[in-house]
């Protein structure tokens, strides 16, 4: 994948606390300005988000 991804599988960590994450896996796509976009969005809806948001 040709973005960052974060990885913290400590129990208490930062991220979990400002994203409100109580469960692994978890996965939220998050705009540049923190927003989260999608939870657990599935392939075709990635691609659906990344063809609106890509140059």
């Amino acid at each position: 994948m040709s973005w960052p991804q974060v990885s913290d599988l400590n129990k208490e960590n930062k991220a979990a606390k400002l994203y409100n994450i109580n469960a692994i896996p978890a996965s939220f796509l998050i705009d540049p300005k923190g927003n989260i976009i999608a939870y657990s969005p599935t392939e075709e809806t990635l691609e659906k988000i990344l063809e609106r948001v890509a140059p």
